[in-house]
């Protein structure tokens, strides 16, 4: 690879001045190809100047290099999947060896020559691949996915791994190592594609068929990936090859096919058998080659129109929601020469929907009818510049558009509801406005630089230079109602058993009930539309990939990011830096790779969420004024006082552009993070890793609202609202968030045809005061330190166990493949745990005191309620489930790769019926009406004149949805044809 020592030096002069005219280019995030590097000895001597040349399918033609002084090579940029290795030198046997490739992996093929006498013979010998040692990735092939029964979105293929969690405020989402779960990277072919405020993925932009791999990085991650606090799942597409290929699929599906839950068998609840009807979802994929070795494309399309009966939470209402939906990709692979490579993707759906807003919406008249445009452009270069100089360089484009989200009347009446008695529901008329459409776009440049070094004294260095450019965009003013009104705290008129009464057209009624006996709000919001703010991230990292000798090995990494971004009038929002380091070693006990200690420290700093940094503008943050309700007490949608202004009120506001600061140096929080691992190959069948992850954050991100911060006469378009209190969003280290947990992970081949994986996660601990995120609510702020002569941190923000606890997380699954003169049968299975999440006894919305209210200091809007918590946070534990799925596959080769197939599910197959969710609601011993006749007959308080005692409410312990309950027995069948 190098030659003598002359040419050696001459290319390490050429490599390094490469470096430095090419580092102004240079931008990195993350990989989305692998590496096969090794060693060529013969007779324990390192071997110079054998030929060392790869093919595979996966590769446009062959790639070939000499191994240097130390008998080292290389090769980057290797697209996942099998490989043919061989090994020439002129009077020595020739060697051909085979690897499988995974996503992003670094597998190692070391070879030993012999001298041959007579002509060449070929001895083919099996890869000697790094054997999974530590628990901080996890990689599962299509070929794994179609085998077992699971849903085919990168997220869920992502929740298999082991240290992520779906116990989550919202849909889609994973919670990683105890992590935010706004606070992840999701990938697909090296573009970032999650949602800016939520960051869960734009499955939109995903055709399921056409993704290849997905690998999700929980631990020790390398300082190539920034922006996260969590971790990366990282996923690549298929791309065309020398022979056509393709597929078409169809999976249907049927809400007859699955079995009712407990609420919907029971009667009281009114919820009528579902409708039996087919739904289809259609895709398929077509890949092959314009120019043999030089031009390959490929494409995918998926289309579905599925109609399927919605159960509402508390009500049991039903209605049919649609949602259609077709997507395309297209790619194009280009090798200008062996040394360098071109790609181009683009990727386009347009879904529409009938839905609606929430899962805690209980009320059919609040449907919606929104479409999301989407679109994904995605150009990447590979280069090798020389055999130990790589280079690559990426841009993508990501656009998403909501449009028609929400309601459109401008009628009071036809305003949203939400309550929080006896518990969180959503009701009367769509939330948001469907006139207000929101954009969600970004911009990345990302690229690197290789250079592998080879030393006699300081073993080998696989050195990466590189860095990201990353723009969010976000337009939209987040218009909340079409009425500009939203009522907050008015719970619906019930029966005793709980259940809504509803009037004579069948809409819910409302309950008003005036100030002090109540606490009920109107919040009429003032959106900016259009409204504009971007947020730029610069990032820059080194990594070092250092094997010192055959025992030892280290990984050297820093990454430095800075942060910026201008709102709708130009202000700065933040201007920041971050340096965060990623350091490992491992040893390896034999030199061999089968059996490995390793340690890790790492920092993360979390990515630049707006609804944390754009909160001091109208972007997404419509001005709020908000109203109480005086009276008088009624209910009805035909009670004229509870939509009359006249009976409100002003008691406080939101003015974001005017209230609202960030300090100048506002950064997103950092998760420090320590890993001890230990794990190798037990025997040829079987590998088995364990690893003790500890994470901890600091400069928490909390919005302060202090006497001393002032107030401000806030006058928008000419109109005096009067003095507000400020806000400033501020980092501070005075929040409680940490997380301990042991993860699992092994493997044991049974047979050839027959495996078994035991993914395994037991969390020590996870506890504080620092939620920072709540259902549709990213990114938030609890403000524990505001108002800090009225509220008691002890009682409003306890420590204890945070949402994201599950003590266990088991998933077992098993694959046995069985060839008969029939066709192939395939047989697939799922055993999962989940023990049981926290939830607290607390009271929402509970009244400030009269003692409180005498501490307050001349606040211009005081709290006029609070979250008022009996012991600590997540003291009680939801019950656990488990449950088995079941997949069964079978084929028919035809010709050649031509081959039909049959897959169906069962999900649940034993029907098991554990209840993991229950109404909450408690009732404190404030002395009150609803608390004697609720069973209070006493009513101690603490030095704030806060109940100390509570009773359970009449519901306590009762389902409220269908969700309450785990996944029902459901049937699903799908049905295709590869070639």
């Amino acid at each position: 690879m190098f030659g003598g020592k002359e040419e050696r030096m001459r290319r390490v002069v050429i490599s390094l001045l490469s470096l430095l005219v090419l580092v102004p280019l240079a931008f990195g995030q993350g990989s989305q190809s692998g590496s096969l590097t090794g060693t060529v000895t013969a007779g324990g001597a390192a071997m110079p100047g054998v030929t060392v040349t790869i093919e595979s399918p996966a590769l446009q033609g062959k790639r070939s290099q000499t191994t240097g002084s130390h008998g080292e090579y290389i090769f980057k940029f290797l697209a996942p999947g099998a490989y043919t290795i061989t090994f020439e030198l002129a009077g020595m046997r020739t060697v051909v060896q085979k690897a499988s490739l995974e996503l992003g992996a670094a597998a190692r093929s070391d070879a030993t020559l012999e001298p041959s006498a007579a002509e060449a013979v070929t001895v083919t010998a099996p890869l000697t691949e790094v054997q999974k040692t530590a628990v901080h990735e996890t990689s599962l092939s299509s070929d794994t996915v179609q085998a077992l029964p699971i849903g085919r979105t990168i997220d869920q293929i992502a929740a298999l791994a082991p240290a992520v969690t779906t116990n989550t405020p919202n849909a889609g989402q994973l919670k990683i190592n105890g992590g935010f779960a706004y606070d992840n990277v999701f990938l697909v072919d090296g573009a970032d594609i999650d949602d800016h405020y939520f960051t869960n993925p734009t499955n939109a932009l995903v055709i399921e068929e056409a993704v290849q791999e997905t690998q999700v990085l929980t631990s020790n991650i390398s300082a190539e990936y920034g922006r996260f606090s969590g971790g990366v799942v990282n996923a690549i597409t298929k791309s065309g090859g020398n022979e056509y290929h393709g597929s078409f699929r169809t999976d249907f599906t049927n809400d007859r096919w699955q079995a009712r839950t407990p609420f919907e068998n029971d009667a009281a609840n009114g919820v009528p058998l579902a409708p039996n009807k087919i739904n289809e979802t259609y895709s398929g994929t077509l890949g092959g080659k314009m120019v043999t070795d030089k031009l390959w494309f490929f494409a995918a399309g998926r289309y579905f129109k599925n109609d399927n009966q919605t159960v509402l939470p508390i009500t049991g209402d039903t209605f049919i929601a649609s949602d259609k939906e077709p997507r395309f990709e297209g790619k194009l692979t280009a090798n200008i020469n062996q040394s360098h490579t071109l790609q181009g993707a683009y990727t386009y759906s347009k879904e529409e929907l009938n839905r609606v807003a929430f899962d805690f919406t209980i009320d059919p008249f609040a449907q919606e009818f929104p479409s999301f445009p989407t679109t994904l452009w995605v150009g990447t270069y590979h280069g090798v510049l020389s055999p130990n100089l790589f280079a690559s360089l990426q841009y993508s484009q990501k656009k998403f558009e909501f449009k028609g989200s929400g309601g459109t009347s401008t009628d009071i009446h036809d305003s949203p509801i939400i309550t929080l008695d006896p518990t969180l529901a959503e009701y009367n008329a769509p939330y948001f406005d469907a006139t207000d459409p929101e954009e969600r776009n970004n911009r990345q440049w990302t690229g690197s630089l290789n250079y592998f070094l080879s030393t006699s004294k300081l073993g080998t260095h696989d050195l990466k230079l590189g860095g990201e450019l990353f723009r969010s965009t976000e337009i939209g003013g987040n218009s909340q109602s079409a009425t500009g009104y939203v009522f907050y705290y008015v719970p619906y008129a019930a029966g005793a058993d709980g259940k809504p009464i509803k009037d004579a057209n069948g809409r819910l009624q409302p309950v008003f009930t005036g100030y002090p006996d109540a606490v009920q709000l109107l919040l009429n919001w003032l959106p900016v539309r259009g409204a504009e703010a971007h947020l730029d991230t610069s990032s820059a990292y080194f990594n070092d990939s250092w094997k010192i000798n055959a025992h030892l090995s280290a990984n050297l990494g820093l990454r430095y990011e800075t942060v910026s971004g201008e709102g709708p009038t130009g202000a700065p929002l933040t201007k920041n830096h971050s340096w965060v380091p990623r350091l490992g070693a491992a040893y390896d006990i034999r030199g061999d790779g089968r059996y490995v200690l390793s340690g890790s420290y790492g920092e993360y700093a979390g990515g630049a969420n707006p609804n944390n940094f754009q909160r001091g503008t109208n972007v997404g943050n419509p001005n709020l004024v908000y109203y109480l309700y005086v009276g008088p007490d009624g209910q009805g949608r035909d009670f004229a006082p509870g939509f009359d202004l006249n009976n409100y009120a002003l008691v406080g506001g939101n003015f974001p552009a005017v209230t609202v600061s960030n300090e100048a140096d506002l950064r997103s929080p950092v998760t420090r993070e320590w890993t001890v691992s230990a794990g190798g190959q037990l025997n040829p069948q079987a590998f088995a890793a364990v690893t003790y992850i500890h994470r901890n954050v600091r400069n928490f991100i909390d919005s302060f609202k202090t006497f001393d911060l002032g107030q401000t006469d806030v006058i928008v378009d000419g109109n005096d609202f009067g003095f507000f209190d400020n806000t400033v969003l501020r980092n501070t280290d005075d929040r409680v968030r940490k997380y301990q947990a042991l993860a699992l992970q092994s493997r044991y081949a049974l047979t050839r045809n027959f495996n078994v994986d035991l993914n395994y996660t037991y969390m020590i601990q996870f506890e504080g005061n620092y939620e920072g995120e709540a259902t549709n609510q990213p990114a938030s702020t609890p403000g524990i330190n505001s108002f800090p002569e009225i509220l008691d941190p002890n009682r409003n923000f306890p420590v204890g166990n945070l949402n994201g606890f599950q003590k266990h997380k088991l998933r077992l699954l098993t694959s046995y493949n069985l060839p008969t003169n029939f066709g192939n049968f395939g047989f697939g299975m799922i055993y999962r745990f989940d023990s049981g999440t926290p939830y607290s006894f607390v009271s929402p919305g509970f009244p400030i005191t009269a003692i409180q209210k005498s501490h307050d200091p001349g606040y211009a809007f005081p709290p006029t309620s609070q979250n008022l918590f009996f012991g600590e946070r997540g003291s009680q534990t939801f019950p656990s489930q488990s449950r088995f799925d079941l997949a069964l596959n079978y084929d028919i080769p035809v010709f050649k790769s031509l081959a039909p197939w049959l897959k169906a599910t069962v999900v649940n197959v034993f029907n098991t019926r554990y209840r993991t969710g229950f109404d909450t609601g408690i009732v404190p011993c404030d002395g009150s009406p609803d608390a004697t006749s609720a069973g209070c007959t006493s009513a101690p308080v603490d030095a704030n004149g806060l109940p100390t005692t509570f009773v359970k409410g009449s519901s306590f312990g009762t389902a409220r949805s269908v969700a309450d309950y785990q996944q029902a027995r459901r049937f699903l069948l799908s049905a295709g044809i590869r070639f």
